[in-house]
């Protein structure tokens, strides 16, 4: 029976559309609200800052409306003074260029590719994942791969960014926690954004994407972990940036020659 009169509401919705999964379009019709306000936060990463925060911190507060929380008054303040001061510190990183390396080394510089929203959005997802086990668990992984908002991430993502996205929320601890490179490239994940290819016997990756990645968890995990000297960058990750990178292009960029290495 339809007690609620959510099938009516849909199929008045649809207007004889078919759809591939009823269940998940009944779903996506409840969460409605929910998912206007995940689409507005995601528009609203278009911004440049520090101007932009307010329209952030409002549409994020405006999704917060929206879900069932079970987050105290005072620690939903100290989340929003956390991502205000994150977004804040995010200014600070887009100066960085080239990034400050040991003195007898090349610079190395940040990936065009890996743009201010990029980070924006990770800051703002990740804090939507953190909110997952709240009621609320269409926001895991900030919402990137569950059915009820991936059309929507799909819509105001390229697939490109909400790959590299979805990488860096899962792996966004790397630096801080001296993570092994060989697990992160045993992530399939990691290997579709690395494009990794076989040719004459070898696994290949791409040298840009590989330069993208790896800037993009020294950043995020800057963002998210800072200092507690209150220095911008701790002294020894754009080191381990520059020598995976280096090792890399030593390889010749053989997939199967860097996962080898050891020491990185």
């Amino acid at each position: 029976r339809d007690q609620n009169g959510g099938w009516a509401r849909l199929c008045a919705r649809l207007e004889g559309r078919p759809v591939a999964d009823l269940d998940l379009a009944l779903r996506q019709l409840e969460l409605e609200p929910l998912r206007n306000a995940y689409e507005s936060l995601l528009q609203a990463t278009w911004t440049t800052l520090p101007e932009g925060i307010p329209a952030l911190r409002t549409a994020f507060a405006n999704l917060l409306e929206e879900i069932t929380l079970t987050v105290p008054d005072k620690d939903q303040k100290t989340m929003y003074e956390q991502l205000d001061e994150q977004l804040v510190a995010l200014q600070g990183l887009s100066v960085l260029q080239p990034l400050p390396v040991a003195a007898d080394s090349e610079p190395t510089s940040r990936p065009a590719g890996l743009d201010d929203r990029i980070l924006v959005l990770f800051l703002l997802l990740r804090c939507l994942d953190s909110l997952s086990g709240q009621g609320s668990p269409e926001l895991a992984g900030g919402g990137l791969d569950d059915p009820v908002l991936a059309d929507i991430a799909a819509r105001q993502l390229r697939e490109t960014d909400r790959q590299l996205l979805a990488t860096l929320l899962r792996w966004q601890d790397f630096f801080s926690d001296h993570l092994a490179v060989s697990d992160l490239l045993d992530d399939p994940a990691v290997q579709t954004l690395l494009q990794i290819n076989a040719y004459q016997g070898h696994l290949w990756l791409k040298a840009e994407k590989l330069a993208l990645l790896t800037w993009g968890l020294l950043l995020t995990d800057i963002l998210s972990n800072p200092p507690e000297n209150g220095d911008l960058i701790p002294p020894d990750h754009p080191l381990r940036l520059q020598r995976i990178l280096a090792a890399a292009e030593k390889s010749g960029f053989r997939f199967d020659l860097l996962r080898s290495l050891e020491n990185l």
